[in-house]
């Protein structure tokens, strides 16, 4: 069913129509085979970090985003609605990245969101704003890659891991990589 997901954001099936308020976003998407249709909770906590990094004037919009594990690919969707220029979204499932194309063209931001299946350690660039809503264990190991990738005074955006221990290794992970 249609809700809004966090302020300003709506995620509806494609078969219900909605009418926007102003200053409201609509994302349509079928899930598919693919995880994420908004509904889950460190999806919204993902969406509820980001939105405020495209309204914060001083520090400048997060222009470049890289969105790893991307599922149906409602992060980087989200970051191309909020004002990204550019917006990578990869993942290593191949149904994943069929059904985010699909999402992508269906919302028309083929435009500045390019779809990809290729490795985090083939991605080349450097990218404000990095998001990734996997499970602790692989947030740990792409923390080098995400150094490497990061923008100087990017913002990492980290989703899917359990409040306590995970939270705390992973706080270590990233410091020992040079990230706070």
């Amino acid at each position: 069913t249609t809700r809004e997901i966090v302020p300003g954001l709506v995620i509806k099936p494609s078969w219900e129509k909605v009418q926007p308020t102003a200053g409201q976003k609509v994302i349509t998407m079928d899930p598919g085979m693919a995880f994420g249709t908004g509904q889950h909770a460190s999806t919204k906590l993902a969406l509820a970090l980001m939105s405020p990094c495209f309204k914060n004037p001083r520090a400048g919009k997060p222009a470049r985003v890289l969105d790893v594990g991307t599922g149906t690919g409602i992060l980087a969707m989200a970051a191309a609605m909020f004002g990204a220029d550019q917006v990578l979204a990869i993942d290593n499932d191949p149904e994943a990245v069929k059904v985010a194309r699909y999402n992508v063209n269906t919302n028309s931001l083929d435009w500045n969101v390019a779809v990809d299946d290729k490795p985090l350690s083939r991605v080349q660039g450097s990218f404000n704003l990095i998001l990734a809503n996997i499970v602790h264990d692989v947030l740990c190991a792409m923390a080098p890659d995400f150094k490497r990738l990061l923008h100087q005074g990017g913002l990492v955006i980290l989703s899917g891991i359990l409040r306590g221990k995970q939270e705390h290794n992973l706080e270590k992970v990233f410091a020992d990589n040079g990230m706070d």
